[in-house]
This record gives C-alpha cells, sequence and structure tokens, in this order.
C-alpha cells in the first residue's frame, strides 16, 4: 500500500501495490448548482468501454442539477505489473483504493466508480451491493463541526478457487479506473426523505411538437394548448418512469428515422402530443395521477377528450391510478381510449424492495448510460449527452437516501408501491368501483425477456463486466424470473387478472440480449406496434378528426390488429411470371410477397419476404413462380384468422413455412414471423443509413419493413361530391389550378356554368353520438334475456359481459331508428324496432329489447342504428346459449361497424334482407321501408328445407337449362322464367310482405335491396297475388327500378364519375374461333366514343398493374367470358386473352382472389370507381370457407361505388344492349335506379330472356358527372 497523496481538490487518496494516478485530466469539478455546458455536442462514443468527456460531463450535469457537488475526479491505472498474482491453492489478490473527504457537519458523501464504462456506486458505510467484501470505514473530526469520511474501494474480487461469483465488480483489473466523488449539504434532511431530495422535480406538462427531445418545451399549464372547440380533441400522452422525465423518458423517439416518422405522424394525427413530468420517487402513482387530474381539471373542456396513452415502467401504474381510481368520480369529460405499456410494473418488481435499492440503482445507472450510449450511435442524434440528465433525473436523490444506513419503504413511497406483494400493487390489481372494465378497455403492451449470455455476443451499449455478472445471475437471482433488468416479465401485463383480459395485443420480444428496460423504443418493431395500435394516418393525409377505426367507404379496419402482423403484402399467383412479379415489387415495394397457389382442390400461400423473392426470381426472369420459387405443398405457411393466429409449422426448416399468415374473411392480410427479432445497435444504425439511401430495391424494401406502416386512408368521400349540384349548400374550395370556385344549389339546364342562384339553406348540426349495445355472455335456451343499447352524446361505459360500441355523426333534426336483428339461434320476444329522438347532452337514451334463445350453440343479434334509411353503425353481439349457467360472465369484445355519411336523397323504397340460423336452418328476414307510403314492417320467411346451397345451385341449373332448351323460343323461356320467379315468391317472401308488395305494386317504380346473402336472384322473384296464380302482366322485381347494395361496405356514393383520362376498358380478342365475342367488341367503338375510354391490355400482369395502381380510375369495363359456381366461389374468373402456343390456345385468367388481395381502388381524391363485368355468372357469389365471396363482393369491398354484373350466362346480343342502354341513360343525366330499368327493357327487346341476368349495386339516386 502506498502513502497518502495529497490532491488539489483536498481528496486524500491511498492505492494499494499495483496501482497509480493516471495523467488522464479528471472531470470537471462542479458546483452546486451551476452547470458548465460545451456548445456543439460531440456524440458519445458507440464503444462502451470508452470512457469520454462528454458522457462524463452528461452524467455529472444531472448529479449537479440534484444539488450534489463534485468535490474531485480521482483517475486510477495499473502499474506495469498490476495484474493479479495468482498465489498458492489459487488465490488472487485484490486491488484496493482508499479516498478521504473532508466535509462539514451538514454534508455528507458518495462516490460513484466508472471501470471500463461499468459505474457503481459506493456509499457512506456501505460496499457496493453483491461486492463480496465488507468495507471499512473510518469517521473522525479533523476541527471542531467537521468530518472526515473515508471510502475503501475494491477495485477487484477474490477467489479461493471454486466457480467464482461475480458481484457488481468484475474480477479483473482493468487500464482505466474513475472515482467521482460528490458531497452533498442537507445530511439531517433526510428524515424527511425524498420529499426533500425531489423538491426541485418538476411537476407539469410538456410539448412533443419537434422531432429533438431537446426543443420539447415546458407548458405552464394546458389552458395554453389549443383544442379544438367544435368537436371532441384527440390528445397523446406519454408518461415516463421511476428516476427520468419526459425527454428521458421518449427521447430516443427523436434518434431514429422510424422514431421521428412517428413523432411526425403522432403531431399530424392528435390536437395535441404532450407529456407529463413528475417526482417519482417521493409519493406514490396515485398522488401522480392526482396532480395529472388537476392538471387536466385545470383547463375548461368545451368539447369532450380522448386520450391515447404511452407509459414506460412506473408510468403504467401511474396512469392505471388515474384510470381505475380518479376519473370514474371525475366530472371533467375526460375518456382514455388506449393505452400502451411499455415495460411497465404493472404486477411490481423485486427491485422495488428495500433491501434491493442498492442493487436497483447501480444497475439502473448502468443502463441508462448504455442507453444513452446506444442513442449516440445514430449520426443525427447530436442530443445523446444532453438526454442523461433526463435519463438520471432522481438517481441522485436515491443515492443521498442510501447514505442512510436506517433503510425503510417509507422513506421512498414512489419505490414502495411497485414491491409485488406491497399494498398499493395488491390494491390496484383489484377491481376498483366504476373503472372501465376489460371488454372497454383497449390496453397494449411491449415485453422483452432479457438475456445477458446472449448480449455477450453483440451488445456493446453495456460494459462487460456487467455483462458477465448479469449472465452469472446477478438480477435474475434477484428477481426470480425472466425480466427486462428491470421489470418481471409476469408483471408487464399483470392487470386485474381476475376481471377478464385488459391487454387486447402485446409485442414480446421473447428471449434475446438486446432490448432492455431502457432503450425499447430504439427499436423500429416498437415504433411501428404503437403506429398499429393508434391507428394513424400518413401525416400528409391525417386528421384529428378522423372517426377511428374507418377507412374510406365505411369499411371497417379490424379492431383486432396485431403488431407482429406486417400489413405490407403483395399476393403473387404461383403462375405469375417472375419478371412481371418484380415489375410489381419494384412499385410497390412490400415487405413480404406471398404466393397463391391451388393443389388438389386446396389453395396454399406461401409467404416469403420480398428480398428472397427478387434474389429468386432475378435468377430466372422469365419462369413462373411456381418454378423460381420452388413451391412444394409440404413448404406452404401457416395460416389463420387474425384473432386466432396458428404457430408457425414445427420443425419447419425453409423460412416461407416458418412465417404465418394471417387472414380476415378469407383474405390475406398481412405476415408474422414466427418470433419478433431484436436489432442490434450496430445493425440498427446500419439500417438508418439505408432508410436514408437505399441502394437497390432489396434496400427499399427493407427500409420500408423498419418504418412505421401507417393506417392507409383517402381522403373523406365528400371531397369530391363538392361541386354536385344536387348538394343543398353553399360551398367554396379551391381548384388544382389555384382558382376560387363557389358554387350554389339550383337548378340546371344541363350545362357547366348553369346555375340559377339561390338563398343557401341553414344545415342542422351534426353532432357526435355513442351507440353501445351490450348483453349477457351466456343465455339458457327458451329463457328470454335482455339486450341493453344505449345513445349518448357522452362516453358509454359497458356494464355486461358481450358489449359492442361505436362513435355516429348525426343530424339533431332527425330521428333515429334502433333496430334489432336475432341473426342465429334468437328470437325476438318484444319489439325490434324502436324510434327516439337524438339525445340531447347529458341525457342518454337506454332501449331494452327481449329476445329468446332457440337453440343451443353460438347466437348472434346485430343492433342497426338509422337515420332514415341509411345505417349509421352495426352493432354485432355474440353470445353462447347453453342448458343452464355453469360460471359467472365473461367480458368479450365485440365488432362494431362505423359507415360513413354520404350526403344526398336516401332510397324512397328500401328492402333490407338478413340472414337468420335457428338450430342449424337457415331462413330470411325483411324489413321494408317505403316512408312515402306508410310502409314500415318486418317478416320472416319460411326455413329452408335441405341444403340451402344445392337449393340456389338448382335455381341457377335449372335457369341454364331451360336457357339451353328454349333459347330461340322467347315467349315459352319469358314463361318459364316467370314460373321460377313465382316459385321464389312463394317460397321466400311471408304472405303479410306478400300483400303489402302485391298491394303497392303500382306506386313503387324504384327499390333499394340492401342485403347480405350472396345467392338468391332477387331480380327473378315474380309478383303475384297471395295464394293466388301468375297474373296476366309481368312483374319481376328487377322491372321495379332494383338497385343492389351490401352490408358492411359502407353507403353507396350519389355521384359517379366519368372523367375523360379515367375510363378503361378490358376486353380480350380471343385467338380461338370458339371463344370469340363479336358483340363485345363492338363495345370498345360505343366506350371509346362515349367516354373516351383507353385499353388495359387483356393479360393477367397488366390488369392487375392497373388495378394497383395508386392513380384510381372512374370506370372500368370487363366484356368478356366469366364462370362462377356458388359451391365453388375460390375460382371464379374472368377469361382473359390467353394466347397461342404452337396447335394449342393457353388460356389466361383473372381469378377473384386477385380482386381480393388488392389495397383498395378508391382514389386519391375520394372517388369510388364504376366497375361493369359484362361476362357470364360473373355476379354470382357463394360461401368462401366462412365468409362470403365472388366478384361482386369483392370489388364492392375494395371500394367500387357502382358495379354491374351478371347472374347466370347471358348472351352476346343483349350483354352489349344492356350495358350500352345503361351508360347511355346515365349520360343523359337518369339517375341509376331509371337507367337500370331502360337497360333492362333494351336488353329485354332484343327478345333474349337474361335481360334479368342482371345485377346492379349502387345508390338508386346516383348521377353520372363526365367534370
Amino acid at each position: 500500500m502506498s502513502g497518502p497523496i495529497k490532491l488539489p481538490s483536498g481528496l486524500c487518496v491511498t492505492l494499494s501495490e499495483g496501482l497509480t494516478l493516471s495523467e488522464k485530466k479528471p472531470g470537471k469539478k462542479g458546483r452546486r448548482g451551476v452547470r458548465q455546458r460545451t456548445p456543439g455536442v460531440v456524440p458519445l462514443p458507440g464503444a462502451a468501454n470508452t470512457m469520454d468527456d462528454q458522457e462524463t460531463s452528461g452524467i455529472i450535469d444531472s448529479l449537479v442539477d440534484q444539488d450534489m457537488t463534485l468535490v474531485g475526479t480521482v483517475p486510477i491505472a495499473t502499474s506495469p505489473v498490476s495484474q493479479p498474482v495468482k498465489r498458492r491453492f489459487g488465490k488472487f489478490t485484490s486491488h484496493n483504493a482508499t479516498i478521504e473527504v473532508d466535509l462539514d457537519t451538514n454534508e455528507n458523501a458518495v462516490v460513484l466508480l466508472e471501470q471500463d464504462g461499468f459505474y457503481t456506486w459506493h456509499f457512506d458505510g456501505v460496499e457496493p451491493p453483491l461486492s463480496g467484501t465488507e468495507p471499512k470505514i473510518s469517521h473522525h473530526s479533523s476541527k471542531r463541526g467537521a468530518r472526515t469520511v473515508t471510502f475503501q474501494l475494491s477495485l477487484g474480487t477474490s477467489s479461493t478457487g471454486g466457480k467464482k461469483k461475480r458481484g457488481w465488480l468484475g474480477d479483473l483489473i482493468v487500464e482505466n479506473v474513475q472515482a467521482f466523488v460528490f458531497k452533498y449539504a442537507g445530511r439531517f434532511l433526510l428524515k424527511h426523505g425524498a420529499a426533500f431530495l425531489e423538491r426541485k422535480v418538476r411537476t407539469g406538462w410538456v410539448a412533443l411538437d419537434s422531432d429533438n427531445p431537446l426543443e420539447w418545451p415546458e407548458l405552464p399549464d394546458l389552458s395554453t394548448v389549443e383544442l379544438p372547440e367544435h368537436r371532441a380533441a384527440r390528445i397523446l400522452l406519454f408518461v415516463h418512469g421511476t428516476f427520468s422525465n419526459t425527454t428521458g423518458g421518449f427521447g430516443a423517439l427523436g434518434a431514429t428515422p422510424w422514431g421521428r416518422s412517428f413523432l411526425q405522424a403522432t403531431r399530424a394525427n392528435y390536437d395535441t402530443v404532450i407529456g407529463f413530468d413528475h417526482q417519482t420517487l417521493c409519493v406514490d402513482p396515485l398522488a401522480n395521477a392526482t396532480a395529472l387530474l388537476q392538471g387536466l381539471e385545470s383547463r375548461t373542456w368545451l368539447q369532450p377528450a380522448k386520450i391515447d396513452v404511452v407509459c414506460h415502467s412506473r408510468g403504467g401504474i401511474t396512469v392505471r391510478s388515474l384510470i381505475e381510481y380518479l376519473l370514474p368520480a371525475a366530472t371533467i369529460p375526460i375518456q382514455i381510449e388506449r393505452v400502451v405499456f411499455v415495460g411497465a410494473v404493472n404486477g411490481g418488481t423485486e427491485l422495488a424492495e428495500p433491501d434491493n435499492w442498492k442493487s436497483l440503482i447501480n444497475l439502473y445507472t448502468n443502463l441508462a448510460v448504455g442507453a444513452c450510449r446506444a442513442i449516440a450511435m445514430f449520426p443525427q442524434a447530436t442530443f445523446a449527452a444532453q438526454l442523461m440528465g433526463g435519463v438520471l433525473k432522481s438517481v441522485g436523490s436515491l443515492a443521498k437516501i442510501l447514505v442512510d444506513e436506517a433503510i425503510t419503504e417509507k422513506a421512498v413511497p414512489g419505490l414502495a408501491a411497485m414491491e409485488p406483494d406491497g399494498d398499493f400493487i395488491h390494491q390496484l390489481n383489484q377491481s376498483q368501483p366504476g373503472q372501465p372494465t376489460a371488454i372497454e378497455s383497449r390496453y397494449y403492451a411491449v415485453t422483452s425477456d432479457f438475456d445477458a449470455k446472449s448480449a455477450l455476443e453483440n451488445l456493446k451499449e453495456l460494459p462487460r463486466q456487467l455483462l458477465l455478472a448479469l449472465a452469472d445471475g446477478v438480477v435474475d437471482q434477484l428477481m426470480g424470473t425472466s425480466n427486462d433488468l428491470v421489470v418481471n416479465l409476469s408483471s408487464m401485463k399483470h392487470i386485474d387478472a381476475q376481471s377478464g383480459r385488459y391487454i387486447k395485443d402485446s409485442l414480446d420480444f421473447g428471449q434475446n440480449g438486446i432490448v432492455f428496460h431502457t432503450n425499447y423504443f430504439l427499436q423500429p418493431q416498437v415504433t411501428n406496434a404503437l403506429a398499429r395500435w393508434f391507428d394513424l394516418e400518413f401525416p400528409q393525409v391525417a386528421s384529428p378528426a378522423r372517426i377511428r377505426g374507418v377507412k374510406a367507404g365505411g369499411v371497417a379496419i379490424p379492431e383486432k390488429t396485431l403488431a407482429r402482423l406486417d400489413h405490407d403484402v403483395l399476393v403473387a399467383l404461383a403462375e405469375d411470371s417472375g419478371m412481371d412479379t418484380l415489375e410489381r415489387i419494384q412499385s410497390n415495394i412490400p415487405s413480404y410477397v406471398v404466393i397463391e397457389r391451388q393443389w388438389d382442390e386446396q389453395i396454399l400461400h406461401y409467404a416469403f419476404a420480398a428480398e428472397e423473392v427478387i434474389e429468386l426470381a432475378s435468377q430466372q426472369p422469365e419462369a413462373i413462380l411456381m418454378d423460381s420459387l420452388g413451391l412444394h405443398e409440404t413448404e406452404a405457411s401457416a395460416e389463420g384468422p387474425v384473432d386466432a393466429l396458428p404457430p408457425s409449422h414445427e420443425g419447419a426448416q425453409r423460412s416461407c413455412s416458418k412465417r404465418v399468415i394471417g387472414l380476415e374473411d378469407g383474405r390475406v392480410i398481412g405476415v408474422a414471423e414466427s418470433e419478433v427479432l431484436a436489432t442490434s445497435v450496430d445493425d440498427l444504425v446500419l439500417l438508418a443509413d439505408q432508410v436514408s439511401s437505399p441502394i437497390d430495391d432489396k434496400g427499399l424494401v427493407v427500409a420500408r419493413r423498419v418504418m412505421p406502416r401507417f393506417v392507409h386512408s383517402k381522403p373523406p368521400l365528400f371531397r369530391n361530391l363538392i361541386d354536385s349540384v344536387s348538394l343543398p349548400v353553399d360551398f367554396a374550395f379551391d381548384r388544382s389550378d389555384g382558382v376560387s370556385v363557389r358554387r350554389t344549389r339550383g337548378h340546371s339546364s344541363g350545362h357547366a356554368g348553369a346555375i340559377i342562384s339561390e338563398p343557401t339553406p341553414v344545415l342542422p348540426p351534426a353532432v357526435t353520438c355513442h351507440a353501445l349495445a351490450e348483453m349477457d355472455d351466456e343465455v339458457v335456451i327458451g329463457e328470454v334475456t335482455s339486450l341493453d343499447v344505449t345513445l349518448s352524446r357522452e362516453i358509454i361505459g359497458a356494464t355486461k359481459a358481450v358489449a359492442a360500441q361505436g362513435e355516429i355523426s348525426v343530424k339533431t333534426d332527425r330521428k333515429l331508428t334502433v333496430e334489432l336483428i336475432p341473426k342465429k339461434n334468437f328470437m325476438a320476444a318484444g319489439e325490434t324496432r324502436v324510434e327516439i329522438d337524438v339525445p340531447e347532452d347529458m341525457q342518454p337514451e337506454q332501449l331494452i329489447f327481449d329476445v329468446k334463445a332457440t337453440d343451443a350453440g353460438e347466437g348472434e343479434i346485430l343492433v342497426r342504428v338509422r337515420q332514415g334509411v341509411r345505417p349509421l353503425v352495426n352493432l354485432s353481439l355474440k353470445t353462447t346459449i347453453i342448458a343452464a349457467r355453469t360460471r359467472p360472465p365473461v367480458r368479450r369484445p365485440q365488432e362494431a361497424t362505423v359507415i360513413e355519411e354520404e350526403p344526398g336523397p336516401q332510397p324512397e323504397h328500401e328492402l333490407s334482407i338478413f340472414e337468420l340460423e335457428r338450430g342449424g336452418k337457415w331462413l330470411y328476414q325483411f324489413i321494408l321501408r317505403a316512408p312515402d307510403l306508410g310502409v314500415l314492417g318486418s317478416w320472416e320467411s319460411k326455413p329452408f328445407k335441405g341444403d340451402r346451397s344445392d337449393f340456389i345451385a338448382e335455381i341457377y341449373e335449372d335457369i341454364e337449362q331451360r336457357y339451353l332448351s328454349n333459347k330461340e323460343d322467347y315467349e315459352q323461356f319469358q314463361q318459364e322464367l316467370r314460373e321460377v320467379g313465382a316459385g321464389l315468391w312463394d317460397e321466400l317472401f311471408p304472405e303479410e310482405l306478400q300483400d303489402t308488395l302485391w298491394e303497392y305494386r303500382d306506386q313503387i317504380d324504384n327499390i333499394m335491396v340492401l342485403a347480405e346473402e350472396p345467392f338468391i336472384p332477387w331480380e327473378l322473384v315474380h309478383f303475384k297475388p297471395p295464394k293466388s296464380g301468375l297474373p296476366p302482366e309481368t312483374r319481376f322485381l328487377g322491372e321495379f327500378g332494383l338497385i343492389r347494395w351490401l352490408h358492411n361496405v359502407g353507403w353507396p356514393p350519389v355521384q359517379l364519375r366519368a372523367r375523360e383520362g379515367r375510363c378503361h376498358y378490358v376486353i380480350p380478342y380471343y385467338p380461338h374461333p370458339e371463344y370469340q365475342l363479336d358483340e363485345a367488341e363492338k363495345e370498345v367503338d360505343f366506350l371509346e366514343s362515349s367516354f373516351k375510354a383507353t385499353l388495359v391490355e387483356p393479360h393477367i400482369a397488366p390488369v392487375r398493374k392497373f388495378l394497383e395502381s395508386k392513380d384510381g380510375f372512374d370506370l372500368l369495363h370487363f366484356a368478356c367470358h366469366g364462370f362462377a359456381s356458388s359451391v365453388d366461389i375460390n375460382r371464379a374468373e374472368l377469361l382473359l386473352q390467353g394466347r397461342i402456343e404452337g396447335a394449342n390456345y393457353v388460356t389466361e385468367k383473372l381469378r377473384v382472389s386477385v380482386i381480393e388481395q388488392l389495397s383498395g381502388i378508391v382514389a386519391d381524391n375520394g372517388c369510388r370507381p364504376i366497375v361493369t363485368l359484362n361476362a357470364c355468372q360473373a355476379g354470382r357469389a357463394g360461401y368462401k370457407m366462412t365468409s362470403i365471396g365472388g366478384f361482386s363482393r369483392a370489388f364492392l369491398k375494395q371500394g367500387a361505388g357502382m358495379l354491374v354484373a351478371t347472374l347466370w350466362s347471358v348472351g352476346d346480343l343483349p350483354a352489349s344492349k344492356f350495358t350500352e342502354m345503361l351508360y347511355k341513360r346515365l349520360l343523359k343525366n337518369d339517375n341509376l335506379g331509371k337507367a337500370a330499368t331502360a337497360a333492362r327493357l333494351a336488353a329485354k327487346q332484343e327478345g333474349e330472356a337474361t335481360w334479368l341476368a342482371y345485377t346492379v349495386y349502387g345508390n338508386p339516386y346516383a348521377t353520372l358527372s363526365t367534370d
């Protein structure tokens, strides 16, 4: 041991043999409360085993902010003969340093030791935890009123043989060690605990209004935030964890391209993005939540606020305290909608036990510094050193407390609250009065199981000494289970376990050596999950006013969106060429390519990463994918519905076999890897560079995959309607050429600009209402049970187990209609329809419907809310019907589909048709609305006898056989069709409905059939007097101006477009003489002259490329052969041109699956196009797996605003006559209902009775504009 060395700082240092003071300049000496910052911050180094002045400065500045004064820095190095000398019996020497510091009576001191980037705290009278050596501490007075504290630091461990156990210090002496000696005043004030020490920690709001976290300003209060006055405000709130603040907890988002993209999207999707800074040691999370609530209450809320939350670590139980304890009794109109828990302590953490606080401070200090090191590796993250102050916000405060030998949980209630067996965690995980239920809560979680042994290979931001200690189980021994180095894995999702499933989805990194407690937000999967869960739109088109869960066309976004499911998917067919697929990849830049292959009556799917397809297909570009990718039926990917994804195939070797494909209604919507793989910081830095400047198509694909994937939303549909003369309002808008245009409702002579101005009417105001339907999750056969429906201006909380709710926009001057449709194994036991006024503020309307369960099994009831004819929201409830109750109710989320509003007139006569099922038997429910006739009624058909599909298939087969037998005898076939239609009338329509329709047959000149069933040719139904034979006159339903539409595909537009340059046709010129359609080829002249339509090459590659184009179209007309069987709808297809190879004609087909896999056909301006399928059987639909397929449904779900198709074979001549007349009448300003009636008549007059085969989908009042 060398003699004492007196340093200029006043410290007295004694070193053991082999140690010396190094030449390294000491860290700067700080004065309490004074920070010296260097302008132009230099990023921290990438290697953890290097000490850098910026890192040192950041740590010192943070501790100075916490009223600690740096007395001095002791730089220690090993002398040339300094390695531990091995003695007999395997014993090692250890190196020691003694530091003496003079203090005033009211002062105390701590030492922070840095050793190869590894930090350990040393407290007065306390050895570093788990070091294995007890300290020798002495106190003596050098003068009256002062004292000297001596720290004896062990810089290496000793071993007497056997397996070595590492504590926080390792077994090796390294070249450089630094001891930072801090002193602080207030020694005798520590009896007041953390409240005194955290007195300077700010409680208040922070605005995340920049990509640079150092530029996030503090807000005096929420009143300074501008929020909308005419609608509910959308707010995103960030709540940090222990020791941190908003900047420190979430600043990593500003370091990466994917994090900055996420921040930009949040600012576009929310009215404001804010963080809540608060103390984390001196008060428990309930006190933090109270302060948060008081901050919310300080503002006058003119409209309700909807808040989504991201919370990290302890922030999770702060947010839960707000939601579960405080908001139920609060009077402010606040709703917490979605909460993401990132590494949250929902079930507590063992590190919060007082005995483990010293381990916690050592571990957290290293994790926080390591996270900042990782941030510094990204070139644009020039703020890494300054983040240190945020991530270490209260670490110094805890260090001061830990100097006290008598540590109790009362000293730090903020930590004690996180004890797993403590009162706070126990009580929080009980159900609180009035708290949201599992069904009402949309909670998500991000978790990681850190494995130190794996980290030894590639984790550079944490020091090796720490990783070696962790690999020996230092933390796992303390915590006793898997963890992210701070929080138990099981704790992260532990929310009121006895009350249902609160966590709806999670991003689980699994066991890995990369993601630990303080670096979650560097991973691109995390920002992608946040974007998915919060339903964020691209910043360029986002609006905080958007109703969540609805995309253009009113089609509902799947509620169960999985974070691990990548939706950037391109679907190709096994028979597609490699060259065509490569072009599609280049155009769409998908993350994955799913290959669809028909094999042995099955459809198989193979999920490839796009770069894998690029690699393989580039080698054989002319070959089909079946060959170039080497597809084999044993290597197909696992697949299943999104809400029940199966595991990947066990033992799979090929990458495509290891992936899982998510389906919705049989349609591929995403691909999931078998596990969520974390990415090392080194690779993340390379990815960040690749995002900035990808070098090839593979690079583009990889760059796309790591960036957040937003909801692809089109502009609201009303934007393309502002020049419609039918709109009852004065509109002002800007044209693309910059000219401001004003159009006023008036009468037009049919020429552009001929407008007669009239006074602008005052539109009734629209308000937001919430609709909730709920019932028990188990219902006993034969019992009458209630289904409750609540409509309210305010947010509604469910009280029953099965509930569905939606947010709708309603006009205040019109009544709302609530109707009940018992779809499966239920029947109504009372009223099924109630009409009410729009509810007033704070006056919810509550309705109770009685239903009776008829058969055991699954039960389903649809509740539909209307205003006039147009449905606003469909609330679907599914329950279980049993013989007797066996358990308490279990909360289960249900489906709600909100339908976007389309301005314009509503149908005068509307017939809704629903499929019902009771006891395995099928029947139809008919709801007829004809306000002008005073008709509003509901009726049920007789149950089907036998198999329903066979019944329908026989109808079509009968029609086609009669056609083949009598196509030369028009009158005979006409009579036989009347007989078929009369049979459908008798078989399907109840007598009361027959009476009504027959009575008003002369007053009905148009009717909209809103149906979900795909089979019945409703156009063919023939009216006749009840219980009588056919009348002399022809009365097919198709002659009544019948226009169809489907449930759950939005509401059809009233304005259709056919603008020059946006009209196209696909009409093959078949090379085989037996396939040629002369009349279809003549349609080209009509389309070109009437619409200036242009050709889409009638081959699969150009047709698909056209449909996938982002430019969209107004009109697409097919005239070709087609085939679809209702019993095998998977193979529905349109026959394209094909080719001649030698003496053979090789056919080419457009399958319905190609349409189903599109990402939508609505144009960027919101225009929903016209699609005409002038082909045999193209309109027929059928059950595809568990869903309804067919070309009609596929195109309508993709956003078509009008569709024309055929239900059975049609002749060449009437096919062209029908479509020509339909277009001509639309061009002459007829609405769609009148145009369809005229077109059917024109085809009929050609002497071809298949004129009834045409089915038209759309709005009966829709008109066509070519402007």
